[in-house]
């Protein structure tokens, strides 16, 4: 069947909210995630989207740093 598994679910929910809220997630949403994880699984998840969040974020960083950087370069010319 197409069905989601609940447990993968709760941990895609999880990482969108995550992302969303930028670390000021809900601890339910952790408590949602230990009903289907052990709390070392529930460890790993958060630190998986915490690097994931640190990722973006710093690559979002960097592209823009580049991309001003370019602009003022064909600006000067």
């Amino acid at each position: 069947t197409d069905r989601a598994d609940p447990a993968e679910a709760a941990a895609i929910l999880f990482a969108r909210h995550y992302a969303e809220q930028l670390d000021h997630y809900d601890p339910e949403s952790l408590k949602n995630l230990r009903q289907y994880y052990r709390d070392a699984q529930v460890a790993e998840i958060l630190a998986q989207v915490r690097a994931i969040t640190l990722g973006s974020l710093a690559g979002n960083t960097l592209d823009a740093v580049l991309g001003r950087l370019r602009r003022n370069r064909v600006s000067a010319t």
